[in-house]
Parts: structure tokens; C-alpha cells; sequence
């Protein structure tokens, strides 16, 4: 596999606990862009027993490139979209203009939170990962995987999948983002 010139771009993903899973499928759609030399992803998981937790996400976020949060009612319920290092991410996007990114992973009244509301969110479509199943599922990722590389080719024009390796994702059914909520059109 061909691997980029650049250096990988830091790729901070905050989610709740209770998300995991989410995270982990994820992972396995961006997994080509870490082996292609695009991003070094970083989450929680890479805290080692015996870390100070505060002082090891705060450190990430400080060095992030972009952010990614996997937006469910278990993230928003948690104390951490109100914490320390959630406030310095939030500082850095207005400060240094670092990318953060909302990944609607479960249905949640995300629109109401006082940072997160007013960020663009991936999937495009306003629909919650969580919400697909089978194929269709897997295709909103690899969406949200094209959408990491647009953004990394407008931030980055240096850093780009090599050419012939660009990811096709299928038309999905449209929705429709209202300030009360999700409303499909199918």
C-alpha cells in the first residue's frame, strides 16, 4: 500500500463510554487513512494504567490536528462536554481554527449544546450513524471517512489518499436537520 510523504495529522476522538462501540466501527472505516499516513488517531483508549486521565487528554487535544466527537445523549449527559479539556478544545477552535468535528453517532438533541450546536456535523445527511443498519451503516461511515480526507485535502493540500484509492460512498436517503430535531424524507 502506498503510504503519503506528509505527516500524519493528529485526529483527537472524544466519545462517552457508553459509545465505544460506535468508536471502535469507526476506527475500523478510518483505519486506511492511519495506514496510508493521513492521521494518527488518538482516544482514551490510549491511556496506559497509572496515567494522570486530565493530564493525558488535555496533552491530545493540545497537539491535535482536527477533533472528532461522537455526539450521542450519553456524551452530552457526561460532565465531559463541559470539562477542562472539552473547553480547551472548543478554545482552540476559535483561537488557532482547529477542526472540530460533530459525528452524530446516536439521536440526541445535539442542536441545543452551546458549542457543539453550531458546528457542521458529519454524516451530512443530519441522520444518526446509529440509525443504519447492514451496508447502509457501513456506507455512512465510509462517508465520514471521505469527509476526514476532503477535510485534511482543503486544510492540508499536501496530504491526500493516493490517486485511484478515493472511496465511492452510495447516495443515502435524504433527511433533513430542523433546530427540534431530525425529520426524514423517506
Amino acid at each position: 500500500m502506498t503510504t503519503s510523504t506528509t505527516t500524519p495529522r493528529r485526529l483527537f476522538i472524544a466519545f462517552a463510554g457508553a459509545d465505544r462501540d460506535v468508536k471502535d466501527e469507526l476506527l475500523k472505516h478510518i483505519a486506511v487513512l492511519r495506514q496510508v499516513g493521513l492521521i494518527d488517531p488518538w482516544d482514551v483508549d490510549h491511556i496506559r494504567p497509572g496515567d494522570d486521565f486530565e493530564r493525558a487528554v488535555t496533552d491530545a487535544v493540545a497537539k491535535a490536528d482536527l477533533a472528532l466527537i461522537l455526539v450521542t445523549a450519553d456524551f452530552l449527559a457526561a460532565d465531559l462536554a463541559q470539562d477542562g479539556a472539552f473547553r480547551l478544545l472548543f478554545e482552540r477552535l476559535g483561537a488557532d481554527g482547529l477542526r472540530v468535528i460533530p459525528v452524530l453517532a446516536r439521536t440526541c438533541p445535539w442542536t441545543l449544546h452551546p458549542w457543539i450546536g453550531r458546528l457542521n456535523p458529519v454524516p451530512r445527511s443530519g441522520k444518526a450513524v446509529a440509525a443504519y443498519e447492514g451496508d447502509a451503516r457501513a456506507a455512512v461511515l465510509a462517508e465520514i471517512a471521505v469527509e476526514l480526507v476532503n477535510v485534511f485535502s482543503l486544510d492540508h493540500p499536501g496530504a491526500r489518499v493516493p490517486p485511484g484509492r478515493q472511496l465511492e460512498v452510495p447516495e443515502l436517503p435524504s433527511c433533513q436537520v430542523h433546530a427540534s430535531g431530525l425529520a426524514s424524507d423517506g
